[in-house]
This record gives C-alpha cells, structure tokens and sequence, in this order.
C-alpha cells in the first residue's frame, strides 16, 4: 500500500468554521482522481496534525519540551483519554497525550461547542499525574 501524505499549516483554529476540513478533503479528493483516475479508497484528514521533529526542524519550528505538555483530555463520549498527537484514543493513562494548557483548551472548545448547559461536557482537560 502506498500512502500520500500532507501537513498543511499552521492556522489558528479560532479562526476556522466549524466545518473547515470538508472543503479541503473534496479539493484533495478531486485532484487525486485527476491524477490516478481513479477515487480513493480512503481520505482520512483533520485539522490536528503534528509535525515530526525532522519536520519541525525544517520549517523552523521549536520542538515543545515535556514541560509544555502537562494536560491530558479526557472523553467522556468515548470513555478513554485522546492520545498524542489528537491521534485516538485510549483507557490506559500513560499512554495518553499530554497537551500544553493552550492545545488541551481548544481540543474541549471544540469538542463541547454543541452541549447545552447543564449537560454532560463530550471531553474534559485534566492536569496530567507527576
């Protein structure tokens, strides 16, 4: 199997609306299937990507040091802790992510920006152990 892969970035996420990725996965899907000519069997995209430190180093981003990330996100909806990198989930905690304060804020923002008050949060920040 051979996979294409891109990192756009980096946009402020306040600023986008609450369905930003659609038009982008139909712009990549249409091009793909100009260039194959055929549909893809899959897209799988989001605006939670991160950079690899080879990556990072290239477009001269500071890589966070393990002092930055001292919140995990818990998920009521699916009853585990996301996972680095917003990358899945998890019930076990020392594989959970840790996000900066900041990171972990939005991932909740976003997360709840539909629940009514006094209903159940979908995710919830928690100060990570240690």
């Amino acid at each position: 199997m051979t996979l294409w892969a891109c990192l756009i970035g980096d946009v402020d996420e306040a600023h986008l609306p609450r369905v930003a990725d659609s038009p982008m996965r139909k712009a990549v899907a249409a091009e793909y299937r100009r260039l194959t000519g055929q549909a893809p069997t899959f897209i799988y995209s989001g605006w939670d990507g991160e950079l690899r430190e080879t990556e990072r180093e290239a477009v001269d981003i500071p890589t966070p040091t393990p002092a930055d990330g001292k919140w995990l996100v818990w998920s009521n909806e699916h009853g585990a802790w996301w996972r680095p990198a917003k990358w899945g989930y998890t019930r076990a905690i020392e594989e959970a992510g840790r996000y900066t304060r900041a990171e972990a804020d939005a991932i909740v923002a976003q997360a709840n920006i539909v629940i009514e008050p006094g209903e159940r949060p979908n995710e919830v920040a928690v100060l990570a152990p240690g």
